[in-house]
């Protein structure tokens, strides 16, 4: 992934709803809030600015899909908990996901299970 990335709102939403916000600079070297994400007046990050060297931090598939498109690296919020876990930023995933579905966010079933699942915290499916 990119040590730059430019950040859409409902990601960052999402860390700070579960108090993890600080993993963004924990796992990259600067993340950049556009003005009108910070004004949570878009839901897309503009792009414009970015750089090869930087990637696009987005849940959104549509958005993520049109970074790639423009040859940008995208990760979502399970891919930057996942990075943190893997860099030793936090000791388990599954109560962070946890807390951040019981906030109402939307986690695939699919992504979740194989992120835990990578990490060594699901032998099972989730029920």
């Amino acid at each position: 992934m990119a040590e730059i990335v430019v950040a859409d709102a409902g990601p960052i939403i999402a860390l700070a709803r579960i108090e993890q916000l600080e993993l963004l600079s924990r796992v990259f070297s600067r993340a950049i809030l556009p003005l009108s994400v910070y004004r949570e007046t878009q839901r897309r990050p503009e792009l414009s600015d970015a750089q090869s060297h930087c990637g696009v931090f987005m849940d959104e598939k549509a958005g993520r899909a049109a970074a790639r498109v423009l040859g940008l690296k995208t990760i979502g919020t399970l891919g930057v908990l996942s990075l943190a876990r893997s860099k030793g930023f936090v000791t388990e995933l599954k109560p962070l996901i946890t807390r951040l579905q019981q906030c109402g966010y939307y986690l695939a079933t699919d992504l979740v299970e194989s992120v835990l699942r990578r990490h060594g915290e699901l032998t099972q499916g989730l029920p």
